[in-house]
C-alpha cells in the first residue's frame, strides 16, 4: 500500500493509513488551515514520535510534481503537527470460544470475535494537541500528562516483565492458566520478589504509588475471571525477556547506580526459568512456534553451554526438531 500511495498516479487515492494522514495534512497546509492532531493508539513505545517520523519519511519519499510541496510540508508538519504519545495498561486475553458462548447464553448477544478485558484500565495521553484543543477524555478516566515515559516505563518493567517472569515459572510448574499459576505460592513469590527487586529501576511516576501499584498488579494477575493463558504470555519470549527484563536488570547493575552492585536473585531465577523452558523439548514444542528462530537457537546454545553440552550438535538437533514439529503442525 505504501508503494501504491507513493506512485504519482495514485496521488489522490491513498490506500494506506499514513497515505491518508499525509493527504489530509497537505490539504490543511495548502488551504492555510491548522493541522489536525494525529493520536496513535498502537501498543508500542513512543507511538506518537514514531508516527511523526513515519509521516515525515513518507513525505520525503514522494516524487515528481508532488515533490515541490514535500520540503514545505515536512517542515510544516514538524513545526505545527502534533503527535501525542499514548500508553494503555489493560490486560486483554486472546480470543476464546467460551466468551462467544457466554455472551449468547447470558445476554443473548451474537459476537463471533468478542474482546474480553479486565476491569482495570489506565490510558495515559501526552498533553500535546493542536492549539491545546483536546477531547475531554479525562472525564471518562483518561490521564493527560506532559510526559508519558514514566508511566510507560512502569508498565514495561513491572507489568510486562512481571508477565514474562510469571509465564516461564508457570510453565515449569505445570500451569496453563495465569490465575492458577498465581495460586501457586512458588510462582507468586517469584513474581512479587522480582517486582520488588527491580523497583529501583522504575522512575517516579506522577500520581502513582508504586507499592500500591505492585499489589494491584498481583491481584490483577490472580483474577480468575480473566482466565488468561500462560502460553499467551510466553509468546515471543526472546524479545520480551530482552526488551522488558533485560533493560531493567542492566540499569540495576549500572556502575553509577550503587557503589556495590546489587544481588538480583529473583531476576536471575526468572532468566533461568526462561532458559530452562527453551531447553526443555516438551515445553519448547509449545512455545517455539511464536519465537524468533534465530534467538531461540542462540538461547538454546547458551543453555547447552551452561550444561557443558555439545553446543553444535544440540543446536542442529533443535533445528531438526523445529522443522519436524513445524511440518507436522502444518499437516494438522
Amino acid at each position: 500500500m505504501i508503494a501504491h500511495d507513493l506512485n504519482p498516479e495514485n496521488a489522490h487515492q491513498p490506500a494506506s493509513a499514513v497515505g491518508y494522514l499525509v493527504a489530509g495534512l497537505e490539504r490543511r497546509m495548502l488551504s492555510g488551515g491548522a493541522p489536525f492532531t494525529a493520536l496513535s493508539c498502537d501498543n508500542i513505545q513512543c507511538n506518537g514520535d514514531m508516527l511523526r517520523e513515519l509521516v515525515c519519511q513518507f513525505v520525503a519519499a514522494r516524487t515528481t510534481e508532488r515533490a515541490a510541496n514535500s520540503p514545505n510540508l515536512e517542515r510544516w508538519v514538524r513545526e505545527h503537527g502534533r503527535f501525542p504519545n499514548t500508553m494503555v495498561d489493560r490486560i486483554t486475553p486472546g480470543f476464546s470460544q467460551k466468551d462467544v458462548e457466554l455472551l449468547a447464553s447470558r445476554y443473548g448477544l451474537e459476537d463471533r470475535v468478542p474482546v474480553s478485558a479486565e476491569p482495570f484500565i489506565q490510558w495515559v495521553i501526552q498533553d500535546d494537541f493542536v492549539d491545546g484543543d483536546r477531547p475531554a477524555w479525562d472525564k471518562a478516566g483518561a490521564l493527560f500528562s506532559s510526559n508519558v515515559a514514566p508511566y510507560e516505563m512502569m508498565k514495561l518493567r513491572l507489568l510486562n516483565a512481571g508477565h514474562s517472569v510469571l509465564a516461564y515459572s508457570a510453565l515449569l510448574t505445570g500451569h496453563d492458566v495465569v490465575h492458577d499459576a498465581m495460586a501457586n505460592q512458588t510462582v507468586a513469590k517469584l513474581v512479587r520478589a522480582y517486582m520488588e527487586e527491580i523497583t529501583p529501576a522504575v522512575p517516579e511516576v506522577p500520581g502513582i504509588d508504586l507499592s500500591s501499584y505492585k499489589v494491584t498488579l498481583a491481584e490483577r494477575f490472580a483474577n480468575p475471571n480473566i482466565a488468561d493463558e500462560v502460553l499467551r504470555l510466553a509468546e515471543d519470549g526472546s524479545l520480551k525477556m530482552a526488551g522488558f527484563v533485560g533493560p531493567a536488570v542492566t540499569d540495576m547493575l549500572a556502575p553509577n547506580r550503587e557503589s556495590v552492585r546489587p544481588v538480583l536473585p529473583a531476576s536471575g531465577l526468572a532468566g533461568a526459568c526462561w532458559m530452562r523452558c527453551l531447553g526443555t523439548a516438551e515445553l519448547l514444542s509449545l512455545i517455539h512456534i511464536s519465537e524468533p528462530t534465530r534467538l531461540l537457537s542462540i538461547s538454546y546454545a547458551v543453555f547447552c553451554l551452561k550444561k557443558k553440552k555439545n553446543i553444535k550438535s544440540k543446536v542442529v538437533h533443535y533445528e531438526e526438531e523445529r522443522q519436524n514439529y513445524k511440518g507436522s503442525n502444518n499437516k494438522s
